[in-house]
């Protein structure tokens, strides 16, 4: 499951970094019934009328069948 994470993990951090107008954003992972929740949302996202959020959800055996084929 490690691979398939830091793939999603990079992804939604360097679009994070390039589309945020944002000098700062933040992630959040989250591991919970088998699923790995990634978030990536800049400052802005905290407050009621703005931000930008993109996520992905990984679920355990997804992850795990793409990993063992994927190496």
């Amino acid at each position: 499951m490690l691979d398939p994470a830091l793939q999603a993990v990079s992804e939604l951090t360097a679009t994070a970094a390039q589309f945020t107008e944002s000098p700062d954003f933040y992630p959040f992972l989250r591991y919970r019934s088998s699923t790995l929740h990634l978030i990536a949302y800049d400052c802005p996202a905290r407050e009621p009328d703005g931000g930008t959020r993109t996520w992905a959800t990984l679920p355990r055996a997804s992850a795990v069948t793409y990993g063992a084929k994927h190496p």
